[in-house]
């Protein structure tokens, strides 16, 4: 069971299917793991907390639901600092494991045990999902 890894999710929704896609991803997670996430949303207004923790919650219920921290910060700039925002979250993580997720994307738990137990056993610093 993943339970020494926090899901960092740089975000910005600016489409339906990202919005869909950052509830899929998101309720995947925290209903299969006992990981942690955290979203950082950098937006001129927040429709991650209007739209999707709402039905992240309905879908998974408030327990679970209450392992996903969602950070705010608004901007009117039009460029994306995905490497600012990571490396906020990654100093927010209080999880010896720290997974740089795209939330437009899954992969089989058995990617994140091992990358997880990879990483935990100490045979490994890094973990890519590459081949």
């Amino acid at each position: 069971m993943i339970e020494n890894t926090t899901f960092i999710v740089p975000l910005r929704i600016e489409s339906h299917d990202r919005l869909r896609n950052v509830i899929v991803s998101s309720c995947y997670l925290l209903d299969n793991t006992d990981c942690k996430i955290i979203v950082k949303e950098v937006d001129t207004a927040s429709t991650f907390a209007a739209t999707a923790l709402p039905q992240i919650t309905e879908c998974i219920g408030k327990e679970k639901a209450s392992r996903l921290t969602h950070v705010f910060e608004e901007s009117k700039e039009q460029i994306f600092h995905r490497t600012k925002i990571l490396n906020d979250m990654t100093m927010m993580a209080e999880t010896p494991v720290v997974v740089n997720y795209d939330c437009d994307i899954l992969l089989p738990l058995s990617s994140y045990e091992e990358s997880e137990k990879l990483i935990m056993d100490g045979t490994h610093d890094v973990v890519y999902p590459y081949g």
